[in-house]
This record gives structure tokens, sequence and C-alpha cells, in this order.
């Protein structure tokens, strides 16, 4: 699926394209570097709070998310101008969603404040990145509706997480997410319940159309910019 990427606009970071001119420049030469070399400019290494957000989509899909929803986060779409692509987490009949699993509880405080809002100019001026996701990868998908999810598990949630994790076929995920196995409950990341915050906290919206003809022209004339 890394290679599919290899020089393409991808959703994850399209919000570069949309914001100040210097890091829209900045995003247009690392693709351009792509094409020139045949390979991804960024190695993402391994981590524990990249391997925990990426391995536990599949646990909270399992465990929180209704049976409409597909989970397709191994399939990346092509756009018709076939330099844009995008990987969205969730797909139902029209409407795309992603799923957020932050490690920290500054990271889950600070998006569940701006979710609970259910504002979305608000989470449009405080969370770019993900607004521009979840609206290139609508229109990828050719659907008017898009969800962001974000969860951080109960402690009593923590048993099933192994649980999960022992499941889990994918050696390279084994070995990514064996640190949880030998971590003690305390250094895992979780909330206390019967707090403030839930463990999960959803905002769906309709995707503006103005928008997504906005994204539309920007990767166009962006992409008219590669030699």
């Amino acid at each position: 699926m890394d290679e599919i990427r290899i020089g393409l606009f991808t959703s994850s970071q399209i919000y570069r394209l949309m914001g100040a001119p210097k890091p829209m420049a900045t995003y247009i030469q690392e693709k351009q570097w792509e094409r020139d070399l045949g390979i991804n400019i960024q190695v993402e290494t391994s981590s524990h709070p990249l391997s925990w957000g990426r391995i536990m989509e599949g646990y909270v899909y399992e465990n929180h998310i209704e049976i409409e929803y597909e989970l397709s986060s191994q399939q990346t779409t092509l756009h018709e101008y076939e330099l844009w692509c995008g990987t969205k987490d969730l797909k139902k009949d029209n409407c795309i969603a992603d799923i957020k699993c932050p490690s920290s509880r500054l990271s889950f405080c600070s998006l569940s404040d701006v979710l609970l809002q259910q504002d979305i100019e608000l989470f449009k001026k405080e969370y770019p990145e993900y607004y521009w996701q979840l609206v290139s990868n609508s229109v990828l998908e050719k659907v008017d509706n898009a969800e962001l999810i974000v969860w951080m598990p109960y402690p009593s949630e923590h048993e099933g997480i192994i649980e999960y994790i022992e499941g889990i076929d994918n050696m390279q995920d084994q070995l990514d997410i064996q640190w949880v196995m030998h971590a003690p409950s305390s250094r895992l990341p979780f909330i206390p319940e019967g707090r403030k915050y839930k463990n999960i906290v959803r905002f769906a919206f309709e995707v503006p159309v103005d928008e997504k003809t906005a994204l539309e022209e920007k990767v166009y004339d962006c992409s008219r910019l590669f030699v």
C-alpha cells in the first residue's frame, strides 16, 4: 500500500495544500522528490504512539463500531487524476470515517473537547489535518458525509486489548505492539471511568460541497507543477 502513495498527494497530508503557501510548496517539493527517486521521502519509524494508533483501529472497530460500517483501512483509493489517493478507516452507505487512537491523555482530551462541540468550523480551525483528511476521503469515495471517532480505553478494556493483540496474524504488527504485552496496566493509555469523558467521542457531519470543490481545484492546480 505504501508503494501506491509514492509521489501522490494523500488524504492524511493534503491539509498542507489548503493552508499557507510555504507548507504547500514544501509538500509539493516532497512529492516531486518522491517521483524523482521512486521511493518515499519520509520513512515511518516504529514507535509506541504510532503502533498504538495504527493497530488499535481494529480493536475499536470490533468492539465499539456498529455493523453498518465496514473496516477498510487497508484499501487505498486513487482519484481519477491519478495524483491523489487516500485510505479511510471505515465506510458505510454514504459516509466515511476515521478512527484516532491517541496514546496521550493530553491529545485525547484536546481533540475530544473540539468534537464534543459538534461545530464543523471549530473542528476545521483547531484540527485542519483531520478535517481535510475527511474531506479528501469523502471526495475519493464519492460520499456526502464524514465522521471522526476518537478513543482511549478504560482500564477495564486492557484485558480485551491483550486478547485482541494475541489474535493478530500479521507478524510485523505483532512485533510493533509487543510493548503493550509487557507494560503494566498503569503505563498503558487509559482514562478513568465515571468522569467527564467517555472512552469514545464521535463527530459526524455533512461535508460542504464547496469545500470538496475547493480541494479538487487545489489538487488539480498543484499537480500541474510536477515536472
